[in-house]
């Protein structure tokens, strides 16, 4: 599991040799849940667009994205604080296999609803969780570097995310783009 085989998962900053390492797994890591989440937005929408859902209730099913973050992100700052990122930051890419699991058969707009509440709610534990672990990783002078690499595998991803949707969509239907996509996160666990 790539999540046992890196250090940055510590409550403590690591100053070691292996931080450059640690730092490369990271970023592949949000790399691979940021596709899910680009990724799971555009299929959700075209799916919810596909099901002929109404403007209105796409829009809604697109609210839930920040809704639950919103409400939850303080407890969850707080839990990096007293548990390190390690728990917060699998938990919130669990919830980004759910998300895909649960729409990748016979999507319904209820199952799009609580699709777009996992992938909001797993985004918001990943970030706040991997940015938290990225800041322990090296010296404080290494800072800017390592938020520049994070910047750049979140930005990887989310230009593979919606491609990969909007390829899956296209050229094998709905439920294999959610297949397809937690493909991506699946990798990160393993």
């Amino acid at each position: 599991m790539l999540f046992r085989s890196v250090r940055f998962f510590a409550v403590k900053r690591t100053k070691n040799a292996s931080g450059a390492l640690t730092l490369l797994v990271a970023v592949f890591i949000a790399a691979l849940n940021q596709s899910m989440h680009t990724g799971g937005r555009v299929a959700v929408s075209l799916t919810g667009v596909g099901l002929e859902a109404s403007p209105f209730t796409i829009g809604t099913i697109a609210a839930l994205y920040g809704f639950l973050p919103m409400a939850l992100s303080v407890w969850v700052g707080k839990l990096n604080d007293r548990i390190g990122p390690r728990v917060p930051m699998m938990a919130g890419t669990v919830l980004f296999m759910i998300a895909g699991i649960i729409s990748s058969h016979q999507p319904t707009l209820a199952k799009l609803y609580l699709t777009a509440t996992c992938i909001g709610v797993g985004n918001m534990m990943f970030q706040l969780s991997i940015q938290n672990a990225v800041g322990r990783i090296g010296e404080r002078a290494d800072l800017t570097k390592n938020f520049s690499t994070l910047a750049i595998g979140m930005s990887s991803g989310a230009i593979i995310g919606p491609l990969i949707a909007g390829y899956a969509i296209e050229y094998s239907g709905y439920e294999s783009s959610f297949i397809f996509l937690t493909l991506c996160p699946l990798v990160g666990q393993a």
